[in-house]
């Protein structure tokens, strides 16, 4: 009964998210790909107003938060929306496609249940379900996860997943640790959706499809930690979701501040600590793309993007501030003094080697890594710049997080042990749309 009620709170609560965010960045249509854009829209913009929410009123940031979701979802009631399922009948005749999206279903129910039965690991409980827990109780972000003169790194870890589960304990009543885990369902939901519309913007129905599936097969993403309360997948979400509207060429007044893409690329710095590489990454790729493309007219097309910027660097601006106001420093990794840059000179080339030994390993990723390599070198050679931009953020982000481990001080083999499979999760998304890509370029 407590999942069951939860199950139906976090439902309603996603729905009041895509009310937020069909508020501020307008929908386009009704499908149901445009109210998960407008999902991760709206509860992107709810986690990126929760930080300053919690400066200016403290213990009532969590119900104001709360009042105006519910004053979004009415909204939503009152304009009378339905959500549209025209791809599902263009698939009558289409019968590939069609046991495809039966088949990404059956991995999708596969999550529900594991989702379900399982309990939380280590990180599922102990940070993010345990940061709901301290926002329930105080109402707002802050330092009072650790007694008053002691630091603890987890204080200033991004509050996008425990914000949503701290709604969902607030409405149900009394805290309960079981009723959190829905929001993974929802995520799920969402990175297969994403994944999707980011595939079909580059590649066919069908391939978008099969890439999809290929995502939803791979043990690392659709299991294990993604069904253990971490937030990895989620992260992963929101990476699809932000490649899926920066390669929408379809998409009207993209420069405008309204669009879904800077709002998503703020949403990547609010879920996990290596958001701010991600975000900085897809922000550094757009750049080069724009500088690139076109040589003319390069400081117009700034100009002309300046709102959506404007949006991103406010959400880049956030987050920094929330890092300086809880002052909290992380042992994890350096600093980089002449020790530690000694240090990742003796392990040149363990890294690497470590690193590898876990992208070959068959029961997590099958042959996923090998064959992205591939794919990123024929996109290199037979692409077009968009295509090109993918593969070059993708293996951007791959070297970046093998790179941290040169500067980690845990034991490196403990470190990669625990840390890659989930950080090569986040980049999961990107990597299948390079492949996506490649096959539909070499098939033609």
């Amino acid at each position: 009964m407590i999942v069951a009620a939860a199950t139906l709170i976090t439902v309603l609560l996603a729905v009041c998210f895509a009310g937020m965010g069909g508020l501020l960045v307008p929908r386009r249509g009704n499908s149901l790909l445009s109210w998960n854009q407008s999902f991760l829209v709206g509860i992107s913009i709810t986690a990126a107003a929760f930080f300053p929410l919690s400066f200016l009123f403290r213990g009532a940031a969590l119900p104001l938060v709360g009042l105006c979701l519910a004053a979004a979802g009415l909204s939503v009631l009152f304009r009378h929306p339905r959500i549209g399922f025209q791809p599902i009948q263009k698939l009558r005749g289409d019968h590939a496609s069609l046991a495809l999206c039966l088949l990404i279903a059956a991995i999708f129910a596969q999550f529900l249940v594991q989702n379900f039965k399982f309990s939380y690991l280590w990180d599922g409980y102990q940070i993010w379900a345990t940061k709901a827990y301290v926002l329930f109780l105080h109402g707002a972000m802050g330092k009072q996860w650790v007694p008053p003169g002691s630091q603890e790194r987890l204080a200033v870890y991004p509050q996008m997943i425990p914000l949503y589960q701290a709604l969902i304990a607030r409405i149900e009543g009394p805290f309960q640790w079981e009723a959190l885990k829905p929001v993974f369902s929802v995520f799920f939901l969402s990175l297969l959706l994403s994944t999707f519309q980011a595939a079909r913007t580059l590649v066919d129905r069908r391939v978008a499809l099969a890439v999809t599936l290929l995502l939803a097969l791979l043990p690392a993403v659709s299991t294990r930690f993604s069904v253990g309360g971490y937030a990895d997948m989620p992260q992963a979400a929101l990476v699809a979701g932000a490649l899926a509207a920066l390669l929408d060429n379809s998409s009207t007044s993209q420069a405008d501040w309204r669009s879904p893409a800077p709002w998503l690329i703020g949403g990547i710095i609010l879920v996990k600590n290596e958001g701010l590489l991600l975000a900085l990454i897809l922000c550094t790729i757009v750049i080069a793309y724009v500088l690139l493309e076109r040589s003319t007219g390069v400081l117009a097309r700034f100009k002309q993007h300046r709102g959506a910027i404007a949006a991103a660097t406010l959400c880049f601006a956030l987050r920094i501030l929330t890092i300086l106001w809880l002052h909290v420093d992380d042992p994890t990794y350096g600093p980089l003094d002449k020790q530690h840059l000694a240090h990742a000179y003796e392990n040149l080339v363990t890294v690497p080697r470590l690193c590898l030994l876990h992208a070959l390993n068959l029961r997590e990723w099958g042959l996923f890594w090998p064959v992205f390599l591939l794919a990123a070198i024929a996109i290199v050679i037979v692409g077009n710049w968009r295509e090109r931009a993918v593969a070059a953020g993708a293996s951007l982000a791959v070297v970046t997080y093998i790179s941290i481990f040169y500067f980690t001080n845990w034991d490196i083999t403990l470190h990669i042990d625990q840390a890659f499979d989930r950080l090569m999760v986040q980049v999961a998304p990107a990597a299948a749309l390079v492949i996506a890509a490649a096959f539909a370029r070499l098939r033609s």
